[in-house]
């Protein structure tokens, strides 16, 4: 789950605990006593997630964990005792008991609510995973199975899952659980009201504003202060190990380990927009990749001479040209605050200094300022998919890469060997560590690769569809893509690049054909609506992207959107959670190139 999703599922499941139904609204002090809620619950419930018996002993002791000193202020009344020597699952003890003080007085402090919020992820991510294994896709139909788990737990997701109309999405199940009476679930229809609307609001429907893309580069930045390059390649993870200027660093690891051991602002940048957004994202908001040159990234953008929060400030002298960069995380007239990597704590402008840092800036002459374009930003935090389940890892014979850019590392969560890219065969020899598969690559050497991306091979080059796709590339494009049925990047790029052939050739809207879907091809593709009846080269460029998507038609790839493409399309949209209305416009082309 992102960042955003697991917000949303927080406020979703405080609001219908002890937040009146109210999105966002809670009750971090909140203390029931046992029987209060019904006959069956023998203990106490806190907490705004209302968390009862066992669960609430959970919590206590993670707040515990978390800050010793705290919990030591507010208990005075032995409560840490009876974690360790009473059975929580039947704790019951008055309102107006001492102990009861204490324990609100704990999960109401500052680390009560961090824990809180933490453990309420915790159980969410695993109950939206939960609903996958049990076949929801979309993101929206899980997190409403994973409201049901915590109402009715297992049995009520599945009960309701029995009930619904395939696929899952959020309006199936939402009409399911109406529908399931005499139980807990079905009982409570104002509660599955509310989680369904706020599901729409804050899940379906939601775009992310620009503000909210800058601020989410700016949490990940932050979080980076204190961090120190490395003498070696070694400790990269840790903030302060094994520092030295040796100009190792993890951004370079993450991002393009060929350049560790060298200046490294640049790729703080590329690396907190990698976290941020996502690869892919972070490509379109830089224009390029990776960011390593000061200069390179100058030649990209408008120069701006005062600065807005979000930008990335360019550091220019006579002498050396343009030489450092950073994020502009704050401005106050005709000064503003930046946080910089490959620099030190002091007031100047160091471009080699070793460390990440927020500094405090005045605009001078010379210094200019890129302003990405935030609004293109879709998701926070990368895509929201979840991780394989583990009944599905494949740990034995042959696989395939499943993922976009994937690191080989020498050992789990170690040093890069190299990165692959979806569709890379794999030779496994049955044994693993934890999430980390032990794989052998060609080129690449025996190291090991997170369980997330290691798929079965089914032996063959691919699936047929998507070798119509390919062959149509390259007839019609002269794309030049290997004809082998996996639908990687390249084939992404060049679907782009077809795209924008074709709105150029059919409608002359003078489209740069980069392959990189940027504003200009989305408000071209949101302008440019295929329906049926229609016959031109976008229309074939609309059926290549069905078949890449393994969907075949009746007519082929033929440049006639009749009745074959028009359930085709319906057919993907369903399949997208789109509104499946047979017509291709901006959603549909951005969803058939990936985007």
């Amino acid at each position: 789950m992102t960042e955003h999703e697991k917000l949303v599922m927080r406020n979703i499941i405080y609001a219908v605990e002890t937040g009146g139904q109210v999105y966002g609204q809670k009750d971090y002090a909140d203390f029931t006593e046992a029987y209060t809620n019904s006959s069956s619950e023998h203990a106490i419930t806190i907490g705004a997630g209302q968390w009862y018996g066992n669960e609430a002993r959970t919590l206590l002791l993670n707040i515990k964990s978390a800050d010793a000193a705290t919990f030591k202020k507010y208990d005075n009344a032995g409560v840490a005792s009876d974690l360790t020597k009473t059975d929580w699952s039947n704790y019951r003890i008055s309102k107006t008991s001492a102990k009861a003080k204490a324990i609100v007085k704990i999960i109401d402090s500052a680390v009560g609510h961090r824990c809180q919020d933490k453990l309420v992820d915790t159980q969410m991510e695993a109950y939206v995973k939960e609903a996958a294994a049990l076949g929801v896709t979309y993101i929206d139909a899980k997190m409403m199975c994973a409201n049901f788990r915590h109402q009715g737990g297992a049995s009520a997701v599945k009960r309701i899952l029995a009930k619904t109309a395939k696929p899952y999405t959020l309006d199936h199940l939402y009409a399911a659980c109406q529908t399931d009476t005499g139980n807990q679930v079905g009982a409570y229809k104002s509660r599955q009201k509310m989680v369904y609307n706020a599901l729409k609001t804050h899940i379906t429907n939601y775009k992310v504003t620009a503000a909210e893309a800058i601020q989410a580069a700016i949490k990940i930045a932050k979080a980076e202060i204190g961090y120190l390059e490395k003498a070696s390649n070694k400790d990269l993870d840790d903030k302060t190990a094994n520092a030295g200027n040796g100009n190792y660093t993890k951004y370079w690891r993450d991002v393009a380990p060929e350049y560790q051991g060298s200046y490294w602002c640049a790729g703080f940048i590329s690396w907190v927009f990698m976290k941020a957004f996502g690869k892919s994202k972070a490509i379109e908001l830089l224009k390029h990749w990776p960011y390593i040159s000061v200069y390179d990234l100058s030649t990209r953008f408008t120069h701006y001479s005062t600065p807005k929060v979000g930008d990335i400030v360019m550091f220019y002298s006579s002498s050396q040209g343009y030489y450092h960069t950073g994020l502009v995380i704050s401005v106050n007239g005709s000064q503003f605050t930046t946080i910089e990597g490959n620099t030190s704590g002091g007031s100047g402008i160091d471009p080699n200094g070793g460390g990440v840092f927020q500094k405090n800036r005045s605009v001078n002459s010379g210094t200019l300022f890129a302003r990405p374009d935030y609004s293109i930003v879709t998701s926070i935090n990368g895509s929201g998919e979840d991780p394989v389940p583990p009944s599905t890892w494949v740990t034995t014979g042959t696989a395939v890469c499943t993922g976009d850019d994937v690191y080989v590392r020498k050992t789990p969560g170690g040093t890069v060997m190299g990165m692959v890219s979806k569709g890379t065969k794999l030779e496994l020899d049955g044994t693993s560590s934890g999430v980390w598969v032990h794989v052998r690559v060609s080129g690449i050497g025996i190291g090991y690769m997170h369980q997330d991306y290691v798929g079965k091979d089914s032996g063959s080059t691919g699936s047929s569809p998507v070798t119509t796709a390919q062959k149509a590339l390259n007839s019609k494009f002269s794309a030049g893509l290997a004809v082998d049925g996996i639908w990687g990047p390249a084939c992404k790029k060049a679907y782009i690049k077809a795209i924008q052939s074709a709105l150029n050739s059919v409608y002359g809207a003078g489209l740069a054909t980069d392959g990189i879907w940027g504003t200009n091809t989305s408000n071209a593709c949101a302008a440019h609506v295929l329906s049926e009846g229609a016959n031109n080269l976008y229309v074939g460029v609309l059926q290549i992207g069905l078949y890449a998507h393994n969907i075949t038609l009746n007519s082929g790839i033929d440049n006639d959107f009749g009745p074959s493409t028009k359930q085709g399309v319906i057919k993907f949209q369903s399949s997208q959670g789109l509104a499946a209305d047979g017509m291709a416009g901006r959603d549909t082309f951005a969803r058939l190139a990936d985007v």
